[in-house]
């Protein structure tokens, strides 16, 4: 997916991105600040409100490999570290193998609650 159609996918118009991209030197004007800030923080709002509701946050991923021994360890590293991702799909396109994946995010909503109300945590 190029740069453009990124753009387009979170709602900031090409004009405005190729201005910001040509004034690089001198900060965003507001309009662009306010749309980029929309569609930074929208998927962290959108995540805190099923963590709040107790519902499971996910995010999905595709990559590419270039040798299916490479997914294989992929998976072995998130078993390692715990991570809990799930294959969707995965099927060979040229020369790649293309893998879509789901990552489960546990929502630790209730430990961030503790803290705001002042409890205390020693690791």
């Amino acid at each position: 997916m190029g740069i453009l159609e990124t753009v387009s996918k979170v709602n900031i118009s090409e004009a405005l991105w190729n201005e910001a991209l040509e004034e690089h030197n001198a900060p965003p004007d507001k309009t662009f600040l306010k749309e980029a800030g929309e569609s930074l923080l929208y998927p962290l709002y959108e995540s805190v409100k099923k963590a709040a509701n107790g519902e499971m946050i996910t995010e999905e991923f595709k990559v590419r490999f270039n040798k299916e021994a490479n997914i294989k360890k992929l998976f072995e590293h998130f078993h390692k570290c715990k991570v809990d991702a799930n294959l969707v799909s995965q099927k060979k396109v040229g020369r790649h193998w293309h893998v879509e994946f789901v990552r489960r995010c546990f929502p630790s909503y209730e430990v961030i609650q503790k803290h705001w109300s002042g409890h205390s945590h020693f690791d």
